[in-house]
């Protein structure tokens, strides 16, 4: 009986095409820093692999789990040409090829080329013996993982115009850097898109640094109505990631793609070169906690963090630096010599990370830092 009626299941979903559901949506880079892996590669083959279904299963099972019932399970085994996460050696990875429930999109089709991204799970505990002895037989001993954000994590490669694309579900939200174009497939238009390899690769490779050497964060609060508030994370090779808020005045929080901004890209060489010059004399555990004077109703509205660096051994300093809040500078704060030396130093740094991005409607303090900048030292 549990075999028919799994059998209707899959017959009453099979050959429709998939329609847009309740996964909740989310960015590129959010999809990366929740994945284990993230590899180009290639679907060299799948291999259905037996498991022990107990007759208990039948009256757990929700409508959600059908596929629990079923006792082969496809295996997707990737050849690897490219990682933006996960050890750099890695040559090939295992996916389980299915759906788990019902918003999954999860699949694998042989030979197919595609950028995925893929997590650890436990979905696959308790498979039972045979399944982890076919497993070994057929692959060896290797884990089997599973595609991220309901199998939003496999995005398909096609060449559109001589450029390689890749195809994803529009629950995945990429940075304005990204270029894209329409799906493949005009019934899926308004869910599924196709992105620019290239820029993604690009951006993938940002995320990477931006991870593994951070050297600076700034934010900024709006001031008024007509300002956003913005977020900008720097690596020490440039990449940077910056994100303009939408309505809510807050800073260091995380992208909300209904209502914010997002967009990657690489500092010019010469800005990059000229903003480490400023940093190498900034020590973090001499940075003050604070430069300028509060001034009721004025509010915090600008934060830098420099990152303690590996040359930095102080341990008291925690690895991801010390903030310093620029609050309202003004005659008095600035008559003290070493207060300007600081203020000088940290607005000028400011000034190059707010300088190395366009996007209209952003909170910008240069014209008032300008002052001071201008004035002799």
């Amino acid at each position: 009986m549990a075999r028919i009626l799994l059998a209707l299941a899959l017959a009453a979903g099979s050959g429709a095409v998939p329609v847009p559901t309740g996964v909740s949506r989310t960015t590129l880079w959010e999809l990366w820093d929740r994945s284990d892996f993230v590899v180009l590669g290639r679907v060299e083959k799948i291999v259905s692999l037996r498991r022990e279904v107990p007759l208990s299963s039948f009256s757990r099972i929700s409508s959600n789990d059908l596929w629990r019932l079923d006792p082969h399970v496809p295996v997707a085994e990737v050849s690897v040409s490219r990682v933006f996460r996960g050890p750099p050696a890695t040559q090939s990875l295992l996916y389980l090829a299915c759906s788990t429930w019902i918003c999954d999109t999860t699949q694998a089709n042989p030979g197919e080329e595609a950028l995925f991204f893929l997590r650890r799970t436990d979905v696959l505990a308790g498979a039972g013996p045979t399944f982890d002895a076919e497993l070994a037989t057929t692959f060896g001993a290797r884990e089997v993982l599973s595609v991220n954000l309901a199998g939003r994590g496999r995005m398909p490669l096609r060449v559109v115009d001589g450029r390689t694309h890749v195809d994803y579900w529009e629950d995945v939200v990429p940075p304005g850097n990204v270029t894209t174009t329409e799906g493949p497939e005009p019934e899926r238009a308004s869910f599924v898109r196709s992105m620019d390899l290239d820029d993604v690769s690009r951006t993938l490779d940002g995320y990477r640094q931006l991870r593994d050497s951070p050297i600076l964060t700034a934010q900024a609060l709006r001031r008024s109505t007509e300002e956003q508030s913005w977020d900008l994370h720097v690596a020490e090779d440039g990449s940077s990631r910056v994100i303009v808020h939408g309505p809510a005045e807050s800073m260091d929080r995380p992208c909300v793609p209904s209502r914010d901004r997002e967009r990657f890209f690489r500092m010019e060489p010469a800005d990059l070169d000229s903003l480490l010059v400023l940093l190498e004399g900034t020590w973090a555990w001499e940075l003050p906690r604070h430069i300028g004077r509060s001034v009721p109703g004025s509010g915090r509205h600008r934060r830098l963090r420099i990152v303690n660096r590996p040359g930095w051994q102080d341990p008291t300093i925690p690895a991801t630096g010390r903030a310093v809040g620029i609050l309202v500078i003004d005659d008095d704060w600035m008559a003290d010599p070493l207060r300007r030396a600081w203020t000088t130093r940290l607005l000028r740094i400011w000034s190059r990370l707010r300088g190395s991005f366009d996007i209209p409607g952003s909170a910008d303090h240069r014209a008032e830092d300008g002052r001071w900048l201008a004035e002799p030292r």
